[in-house]
């Protein structure tokens, strides 16, 4: 039988080939070029996938949207939710932007 420690290495290996696979696909043009490059990837993507998904439960369940979603409950559709969601997404987007321009400033590009 395997060992734990196997067990979850087998399984980490696992959800880092799928989620690699996810990764690969909605960049589709773009690959690593390198060893180095793939075993980024692989080491990677589990844990920039849980903290994402991380991330994304502080932004969606915080004092301030608890509040939005508790004033508008009944309702089916709600301009506030609208109006929040969009604030958190051109927030988020503009923070990987800049992190993008640093970057590649950074790098020479």
């Amino acid at each position: 039988m395997f060992s734990a420690g196997l067990r979850l290495a087998a399984i980490y290996l696992a959800l880092s080939l799928c989620l690699a696979a996810l990764a690969l696909l909605q960049v589709v043009p773009w690959r690593p070029a390198s060893w180095l490059g793939w075993t980024a990837l692989l080491l990677l993507a589990l844990p920039l996938s849980l903290l994402g998904e991380y991330v994304g439960q502080l932004l969606w369940t915080n004092r301030m949207s608890r509040s939005i979603e508790e004033r508008t409950r009944g309702q089916a559709f709600s301009w506030a939710r609208v109006a929040y969601a969009l604030v958190v997404m051109v927030v988020v987007l503009g923070a990987l932007i800049a992190a993008t321009v640093a970057w590649r400033s950074f790098n020479g590009y």
